[in-house]
């Protein structure tokens, strides 16, 4: 009334999503907690996306929202049911974590939107200090002035590696695989790898060192 608008929002596949986990991850609650009207309000995330769509982060850093386009909500749709499956095959799976898939319409403003929720990939309770995002190509892969995450070309300057056990190195890779193959089903290409660093300070490092010590001198 006296010339507010009433916004209009509709929820998506949210069977498939809450049996991601049986609900533990991306709960409702936790949606609330982030989302909610006591929750702090949401970050804009510096991207370099090339859709032109728009970040949000939870201030708690747990959830992330990215607005998309009425053909990726249709795909979107299509793939859930899949994606459950997978991850509850797979609970190692690198695909993030959907939370919800959302539409929201406000008449009076012009405002028609889809956008998805997605569990953070990072821990919240560290700090990122540099983030990548990769997709094995050098073309045209290097962050602009001002952009806030970097590229294929920005981690190889940076001389980032991924230092990795044997065993774990297969595990990962062999998960890849895997993930590609679920996108590949769908005919979906543009799959990148996000890659988080939290540089450790003195007094992280001297907690993290005896455990690691410990674990070492166990018995295989």
């Amino acid at each position: 009334r006296g010339g507010s608008s009433r916004a209009h929002c509709r929820s998506y596949s949210m069977d498939a999503l809450a049996n991601l986990d049986g609900g533990t991850i991306v709960g409702p609650e936790e949606l609330l907690e982030s989302f909610g009207p006591h929750a702090p309000k949401s970050r804009v995330m510096s991207t370099n996306s090339k859709s032109g769509e728009f970040f949000f982060m939870s201030a708690d850093s747990r959830f992330c929202v990215k607005t998309i386009s009425e053909h990726e909500s249709v795909l979107m749709q299509k793939m859930f049911t899949a994606i459950e499956h997978h991850v509850r095959r797979w609970p190692h799976s690198l695909i993030v974590r959907f939370a919800g898939l959302f539409h929201i319409d406000v008449p009076r403003t012009g405002l028609s939107q889809f956008f998805i929720v997605m569990r953070s990939v990072f821990d919240s309770d560290r700090e990122i200090h540099e983030t990548y995002d990769l997709k094995g190509s050098m073309h045209n892969r290097r962050k602009k002035e001002g952009e806030g995450i970097g590229k294929d070309e920005d981690w190889v300057n940076s001389k980032q590696l991924l230092q990795l056990s044997e065993g774990n190195r297969r595990e990962f890779l062999a998960m890849h695989e895997l993930d590609a193959e679920l996108l590949r089903r769908f005919e979906v290409m543009d799959y990148s790898l996000l890659v988080g660093v939290h540089r450790v300070s003195e007094s992280e490092d001297a907690q993290v060192r005896p455990q690691q010590q410990q674990q070492q001198q166990q018995p295989q």
